[in-house]
């Protein structure tokens, strides 16, 4: 798999939530300056309760009030009582959320990813299906019109838990999203942080969590220089360029 320059896209395997195979990471930018800053190796963190606060602008869903949770409870199976007052489930006009302080207070790197989904052989009749499931969706373009295109994902990663000292709690994994018509008592404590509903699915979200010990919302964690596996380009131009070919026939049986 390549993109159009030519560069190799370094893949690796996530063994995490899913089973996917991943082949490179996205970071959406407004600024072309901020870009440059990710180029360079300043990856921006954010507490995750800045998420659940973020008012979105123009609908492209950067915030989340729904960030943070641990359970999602589905009304028919809620019953809310105070002393003698019960309050029906049939009253209950939404599923309810339960939000964790702990997991609200820690730090997210948040990445697009390009993965394999639930690919697991790609022959020349759904190549194309393949390679669209790789573009970066039109909805993600709301975040931003500048990218940095990380084409080695394993070195990337090798880089961050390398700088994080310790600092990570929670783990590197692809979001687990959830269909919100579903019941759950308690979501897999394990990815804490990484809960979001299907309706952000569109995001092939993958998260780095941390803690830091600091008051501000928002952390930079210094890894080095990333030019040598990464490149500014822009959403639109990622998948124009994006190009995903097949060994010849010959070659597979050498």
């Amino acid at each position: 798999y390549r993109r159009g320059s030519g560069g190799e896209l370094m893949a690796i395997k996530e063994e995490k939530i899913s089973n996917s195979v991943i082949y490179a990471f996205v970071r959406i930018f407004e600024q072309k300056e901020h870009a440059e800053c990710f180029l360079r190796g300043d990856l921006r963190f954010g507490r995750i309760r800045a998420y659940k606060a973020y008012v979105d602008k123009n609908g492209e869903q950067r915030g989340d009030p729904f960030e943070g949770i641990v359970s999602w409870l589905q009304p028919n199976m809620v019953n809310i009582k105070y002393g003698d007052l019960v309050i029906p489930s049939e009253d209950i006009a939404a599923p309810i959320a339960i939000h964790s302080n702990e997991v609200l207070n820690k730090f997210a790197l948040c990445l697009y990813a390009i993965h394999s989904g639930n690919t697991e052989t790609i022959t020349q009749e759904t190549l194309d299906d393949f390679k669209r499931s790789l573009l970066i969706h039109e909805k993600s373009f709301g975040l931003g019109s500048y990218c940095v295109l990380i084409t080695n994902a394993r070195e990337f990663q090798n880089r961050v838990y390398s700088s994080l000292d310790g600092k990570i709690n929670g783990g590197m994994a692809r979001v687990n999203y959830f269909d919100e018509g579903l019941h759950f008592p308690r979501l897999p404590e394990k990815y804490d942080g990484m809960h979001k509903r299907a309706t952000f699915s569109h995001q092939n979200e993958y998260r780095v969590i941390a803690d830091f010990e600091i008051d501000d919302d928002y952390f930079t964690l210094s890894v080095g220089d990333l030019s040598d596996i990464g490149l500014i380009t822009t959403p639109k131009e990622f998948n124009q360029k994006l190009e995903v070919e097949l060994p010849l026939l010959d070659e597979v049986g050498q």
